[in-house]
């Protein structure tokens, strides 16, 4: 039914494009029948939102009954019902005033049908404000401006933000959520700013007495703090030694590889007559490259755990202070 409306729709204002008066055959005329046009065969193919553009600039040229109902289907097809009521509630009104459109009568029925279909999609809210009206009143619902008297409105359902401001009053903020088809009325209240009250007197704190101190003696000075005894040679035997160790890990693990790429070589070559050579081959290189890696890991893990050992014993004998030592009233022994 919708789709048969819509080309219904389309129909009556491509041919009411085409019936304009021949005064008015100029060059914006002829933009405003190519726009109608091209509207029409993007709603056709389902671009809603290109038809909207395309009749929308076609309706800023001259807008007619018929063309305000192919944009308010359009709008109610992607979902703006709130468009959709205000184009088809403008369609109806514009036909009944205009008794030269054609087919007037069932141009305002398929409008206000339209108008009727959009209501489902909707609320409505009506906006209460106070008796008497303050001058300058400015009213505001999902950010658009009512106009007085009634202050209602068609909104999209959901939360709704309503905002009131008059000269001289506190300005007034809600949010209210409405339901599709609900029906709510929202009083408006605008109080006269109040004088702000006076800050709060402080007490006087009270004089403080004289405190009286008994002398104390100073503490005597203490010495300073001592760092920390570092090691031996500091870290670097230490760095040596882990470097040794990490090595003959190493080392290991290549050991182990090369163990095995020996195994599978020997297995691949069973006998002088029963030999894979390819895979002899390859097997007999990873032997060669994994027990290199191994000798050289643990070559050079030797090499750095000695070295760091020699290290921290060198530095350890170094630091250790003599057993005895001279002094003026004779040997000081040390522990």
């Amino acid at each position: 039914m919708r789709v048969a409306s819509i080309a219904q729709s389309l129909v009556v204002g491509v041919a009411l494009a085409w019936a304009a008066p021949a005064s008015a055959q100029d060059g914006a005329d002829a933009v405003r029948r190519a726009l109608i046009v091209d509207a029409a065969a993007a709603s056709q193919a389902g671009d809603h939102a290109r038809a909207i553009e395309l009749a929308a600039r076609a309706a800023a040229l001259r807008a007619t009954p018929s063309l305000r109902y192919f944009l308010a289907r359009e709008h109610l097809a992607v979902g703006h019902p709130v468009e959709a009521i205000t184009l088809a509630s403008e369609c109806a009104s514009g036909a009944r005033a205009d008794r030269e459109v054609h087919s007037r009568e069932a141009l305002v029925a398929r409008c206000e049908a339209v108008a009727a279909e959009a209501e489902h999609g909707v609320a409505r809210l009506t906006v209460r404000v106070p008796t008497p009206e303050p001058e300058g009143l400015r009213v505001t619902v999902a950010g658009s401006v009512l106009a007085p008297p009634l202050y209602a409105v068609a909104v999209v359902p959901g939360p709704t933000e309503v905002t009131a401001s008059a000269p001289g009053r506190d300005p007034f903020r809600a949010t209210i959520i409405l339901a599709a088809g609900a029906r709510e009325t929202l009083a408006v209240t605008l109080a006269e700013p109040s004088s702000p009250p006076p800050p709060p007197t402080l007490p006087t704190p009270p004089t403080p007495e004289a405190i009286i101190t008994p002398w104390l003696p100073a503490p005597p000075p203490q010495p300073p703090p001592q760092p920390p005894p570092q090691p031996p040679g500091g870290a670097g035997p230490w760095v040596l030694v882990g470097v040794g160790a990490l090595g003959l890990v190493v080392g290991g693990v290549f050991g182990a590889v090369s163990i095995d790429a020996h195994d599978s070589r020997d297995a691949a070559c069973p006998s002088a007559t029963r030999c894979d050579g390819d895979a002899a081959e390859r097997l007999d290189a990873r032997y060669r490259d994994t027990a290199l890696g191994a000798n050289v890991a643990f070559v050079v893990g030797g090499v750095s755990l000695a070295a760091g050992l020699t290290w921290w014993l060198v530095a350890r004998t170094r630091s250790r202070r003599p057993l005895a030592s001279l002094s003026p009233a004779g040997v000081v022994l040390r522990w």
